[in-house]
């Protein structure tokens, strides 16, 4: 299949059925610009690994019982993009970022391909149970173990965060394993990223926005995504027009710099639902 110079996705349609004559119809959406994905169907009660592929031993391990999906089944996958081979004009894109996806930058530090973990619609890693993120890094730049780490790329923010949960380094294998608990962008860097969280500005959006809690393409809640530079306390408070506060959506140490994020499901400190119209954070 050759894409159109203006594609940035295309699908693929799979039409069959079993021997026991139970028919599938399945469409799988791919990105252009990646250079390799792989999907898996698990079960929930048995779960196990999406591996890149090829020469590439970079995987995503999923423990049985580690997510929350709508039925027995759910989709997971794994696919990666080399920034040093993409030119301009051509940004990479992934298949189901969390948020709308802007590319990473190159980065002199990034020792590996940047790599997108996504799961299905709804389904969710449950708290507690997180997940195995292997990457492989080239071990001929990554000199000092000690520098080797996973960061991960929030695109609204284009900001880079360490991942150290779990933190193992296979010198052997040159691959640096993490947990992590949500789907997203990962790499490796040798050092830190230029765009790493301590080197941005204080910075904060809501996605999506405007939303709306009630009618036809309700939303169920809108998301505060925040970068902190440096530890401290955090406190993030919502106002009506009338300069009234109504709810006090963070309050809280923070002791490592990096992205966080909070929801809000439309209600004020009271548990009351609050009125349509304009809020200011």
């Amino acid at each position: 299949y050759k894409s159109a110079a203006d594609d940035t996705t295309f699908s693929l349609r799979l039409s069959g059925h079993d021997e026991a004559g139970n028919a599938t119809d399945v469409t799988y959406q791919f990105s252009i610009g990646a250079d390799a994905q792989s999907r898996q169907i698990f079960s929930t009660l048995v779960g196990g690994p999406v591996k890149a592929g090829g020469r590439d031993k970079s995987r995503v391990w999923l423990p049985a019982g580690s997510v929350k999906a709508a039925g027995e089944s759910y989709q997971a996958s794994l696919s990666k993009v080399d920034t040093k081979s993409s030119t301009s004009g051509s940004a990479p894109s992934f298949a189901a970022p969390l948020y709308p996806f802007k590319a990473p930058p190159k980065d002199d530090n990034l020792v590996s391909s940047v790599y997108s973990f996504a799961l299905g619609d709804g389904v969710v890693i449950l708290p507690g149970r997180a997940v195995t993120l292997t990457l492989q890094y080239d071990r001929a730049r990554a000199t000092d173990l000690n520098k080797v780490n996973v960061w991960r790329y929030t695109p609204s923010l284009n900001v880079w965060t360490k991942v150290a949960d779990g933190r193992k380094v296979d010198k052997s294998a040159g691959a640096v394993s993490v947990s992590v608990g949500q789907p997203g962008e990962y790499a490796t860097f040798f050092g830190a990223p230029a765009n790493a969280a301590e080197n941005m500005p204080l910075d904060i959006h809501n996605y999506p926005n405007p939303f709306k809690l009630s009618g036809p393409s309700a939303a169920t809640s809108t998301t505060f995504i925040y970068n902190v530079p440096k530890p401290g306390r955090v406190t993030i408070r919502l106002y009506n027009v009338l300069g009234e506060m109504v709810r006090t959506l963070v309050d809280k140490d923070v002791t490592i710099a990096g992205v966080y994020s909070e929801p809000w499901n439309g209600v004020n400190d009271v548990g009351e639902q609050v009125a349509s119209g304009l809020y200011i954070y």
